[in-house]
């Protein structure tokens, strides 16, 4: 029992994605690999941290709503890992989690075209309507501090929902895409 949970807690699930092409490489089409890890079963130092919040470091999270992955927040609590996503105008906070792991990723500044970025990392579906859901991140304000939360965007919102006491919704935010 105990090495299925061990095999179980090390899981890494991977994707690849095309590479932004860059003024080196305009002719050749290279891709660089996205990994999940569940949560609970990953080490720190395998993680990039993408904001701060009055948990302390944020991750990339994704987490499983009505069937759906729905990126948000992931984070440490008490040694144990969560992730919170806005979902329905509410905050949900989930324990059985994946995080994405350090490496082949970036932030690009949302620059209000209403269009995701090409190379946005698609990082599940809207359990509502079926569209693709990307990461992003933004700050908010609270009792003087100011913190970088991630949260979830849609192809053609011009707003970031972040899981912050519900669902806060910002405009000006970064999205999450590929290198």
């Amino acid at each position: 029992m105990f090495s299925i949970l061990l095999l179980l807690t090390s899981l890494v699930f991977t994707s690849a994605l095309p590479q932004v092409a860059s003024k080196d490489n305009l002719s050749e089409h290279t891709s660089k690999t996205i990994a999940w890890a569940l949560g609970n079963g990953v080490d720190p130092s395998q993680l990039d941290p993408a904001g701060g919040g009055a948990d302390g470091d944020l991750y990339v999270g994704r987490a499983r709503i009505e069937g759906s992955w729905v990126p948000g927040k992931a984070f440490f609590r008490a040694g144990q890992f969560m992730t919170a996503v806005a979902f329905e105008g509410e905050e949900i906070e989930v324990t059985d989690a994946q995080v994405l792991l350090r490496g082949g990723t970036r932030w690009a500044v949302e620059t209000n075209t209403r269009k995701i970025p090409a190379s946005a990392v698609v990082i599940g579906t809207d359990p509502r309507t079926g569209e693709d859901t990307y990461a992003c991140r933004g700050y908010v304000q609270e009792s003087g501090d100011s913190y970088l939360l991630i949260g979830k965007v849609i192809n053609g919102n011009i707003h970031c929902s972040l899981p912050h006491y519900g669902e806060t919704v910002i405009y000006s935010f970064e999205v999450l895409v590929a290198i």
